[in-house]
């Protein structure tokens, strides 16, 4: 077991967001992992990010790691700038103003899919109007990440509604929190990466409750609906097996998740998983709805054929059987 010091994103080890990739789209997978897909960031991970900071690291990290925006432009205008920026800072190109990088925003605009029926001038003269007041705000925000006002302020609120909340903080006072915990790991002869939001060590009875923070746009009395749609199973299976590898001597007790709405900020709800459900995470199984779903070992497994094969384009069936197959 490696004793982690290394910053988790300079970990060059696979993690489990990129296996559910691999389960989803092998191709989508293989871009990833090799750097070639444009990150389209959405004002819900910027948004559930920062709660994640407030809560984890406190203020003081957020106000390092965040900077507000009082004129964010839309999320197509924004990634198409975001990524001008980060090519030009990249090559050490000079930044100049928006305007000077016309050949760039072209590339950029087609890349990212940006309106690719219109002809390249109107293209760029449409980036350049919308997106000339945000650049000239990159170059003063460096590698703080964006946040639009509303979301500062809904970040804030869930942040103080999980803090102040009595059954949060019953939760922590059950041991030791340690947060951002980052283990490298090894599974199935993988070598493996997590960073659990935070841990609830009791040296006394030697537990750990690993906890994750989740923000949702629904109410959180239907949280698993979208427990199941992102796979929190799988991703609670992974940091269970990466605990049982770094403290081989405490019973991992079952996961908990704590999840706040971000429309209806309000007190969080605090949900602890099944032990059925670690099994699906970590071995796949069949839903009461029938949904049929792979686990982390599976994916591996398919992580597996296709480093030896060397083929991505399609799931490994599609190789094996000539054709995807549609059961009931």
């Amino acid at each position: 077991m490696t004793e982690d010091t290394t910053p988790y994103r300079q970990i060059k080890k696979m993690n489990q967001s990129y296996l559910k990739i691999l389960l989803r789209d092998p191709g989508l997978f293989k871009a990833t992992i090799d750097g070639k897909t444009v990150s389209k960031s959405a004002d819900y991970f910027t948004l559930g990010s920062a709660v994640d900071v407030l809560t984890t690291e406190g203020l003081e990290a957020y106000n390092e790691q965040f900077v507000v925006c009082t004129s964010m432009p839309s999320d197509s205008i924004k990634v198409v700038v975001d990524t001008v920026y980060e090519r030009l800072v990249e090559n050490n190109i000079p930044l100049g103003i928006l305007d000077d990088h016309h050949a760039l925003i072209e590339y950029v605009t087609t890349e990212t899919g940006y309106q690719t029926n219109w002809k390249a001038p109107t293209r760029i003269a449409k980036v350049v109007t919308l997106g000339a007041k945000y650049f000239e705000f990159l170059k003063t925000a460096g590698k703080r990440a964006k946040i639009n006002v509303q979301d500062n302020l809904t970040a804030l609120k869930c942040y103080e509604a999980v803090t102040g909340d009595w059954f949060y903080k019953e939760l922590l006072s059950r041991g030791t929190v340690q947060y951002k915990e980052v283990i490298q790991w090894e599974h199935k002869g993988i070598g493996m990466k997590s960073e659990l939001d935070l841990i609830i060590k009791n040296e006394e009875d030697k537990t750990i409750i690993p906890v994750d923070l989740k923000t949702t746009s629904s109410p959180i009395y239907n949280f698993s609906s979208s427990f199941w749609k992102y796979r929190y199973d799988f991703q609670a299976s992974a940091y269970v097996l990466a605990l049982e590898q770094k403290y081989p001597g405490y019973t991992i007790l079952p996961f908990r998740f704590v999840v706040v709405s971000t429309q209806f900020v309000t007190a969080p709800l605090i949900y602890e998983l099944d032990p059925a459900v670690h099994e699906i995470g970590l071995n796949g199984g069949t839903l009461e709805s029938g949904w049929k779903m792979e686990g982390l070992n599976q994916a591996i497994d398919r992580y597996l054929w296709h480093l030896t094969e060397d083929q991505w384009d399609f799931p490994k069936e599609y190789y094996t059987d000539y054709c995807l197959k549609i059961t009931k």
